[in-house]
């Protein structure tokens, strides 16, 4: 079911206004002194892919539902990829809807828009996306 969500997601983000801008900041242009000027980014990246891979997460669910002479290896990578791979997809959902969001704002960039928090940012996303879903569709009631 996620994974359904996420691609409604991807899909409504995609025919926003402005969405080509968002998913041009996202893979377009690539600013690599970023990473060397804030290294902290690096501590922060780690941190996620270790708490959603973890103990406490996929690996520990997912090891748990096994027979115990799978293959865990190839499992662990499949398991592994397939985060990378959602976390990559809801990459363009996310900044599709922020380049929407700037194109709203009537600014040039999505660098430009100024959210305090990212637990604001994600809620706005949401909100942004299901908002305008249920006003376009007249069968969004049936998600």
């Amino acid at each position: 079911c996620p994974l359904v969500i996420l691609f409604v997601f991807l899909g409504r983000s995609l025919t926003l206004e402005g969405s080509e801008n968002g998913i041009n900041e996202y893979i377009g242009e690539s600013n690599w002194g970023i990473f060397s000027d804030h290294p902290e980014i690096w501590s922060r990246a780690v941190s996620q892919i270790l708490f959603s891979l973890g103990t406490v997460g996929i690996m520990t669910a997912y090891g748990s539902h096994c027979k115990r002479n799978e293959p865990a290896f190839l499992n662990s990578c499949v398991v592994a990829l397939s985060n990378s791979m959602f976390s990559f997809i809801s990459g363009f959902a996310v900044f599709a809807t922020l380049g929407h969001l700037a194109y709203l704002e009537g600014l040039d960039s999505v660098a430009d828009l100024e959210v305090r928090t990212r637990t604001a940012l994600i809620h706005l996303i949401h909100f942004i996306v299901c908002t305008l879903w249920i006003y376009v569709s007249p069968h969004a009631h049936c998600l």
